[in-house]
């Protein structure tokens, strides 16, 4: 079986998601809180290099996440709606004809 992707998939990824995949998990751990953290273990909580295994345990089972992620992500996903659409002077009449009134409609 060949390595290519299929273009013609819907399965197929684009390289541009490829390469923002690994850094979603980030989130998706950090979203999840301390148990998940937790749960991730040496992948964002690395034990110390003479650190016995005991002690990394009891780090780890320390350990807490303050869960400021998702309070940011609501915040910043509302922001761009705080105050009303305002135009260019080069916006074209037929796009304010044809494309604005479905961004304006309520």
């Amino acid at each position: 079986m060949s390595d290519e992707k299929d273009s013609l998939s819907p399965a197929t990824t684009s390289g541009a998601y490829d390469t923002m995949a690994p850094r979603w998990n980030v989130i998706e751990t950090l979203l999840g809180g301390t148990e998940a953290m937790r749960e991730a273990g040496e992948l964002y909580l690395p034990k110390h290099e003479a650190e016995t295994q005991d002690g990394y345990d009891a780090r780890l089972q320390a350990a807490v996440l303050l869960n400021m992620v998702e309070q940011t992500l609501d915040t910043l996903s509302g922001k761009p709606f705080t105050e009303p659409v305002k135009l260019n002077d080069d916006v074209t009449a037929a796009i304010q004809e044809n494309t604005l009134p479905d961004v304006f409609t309520s």
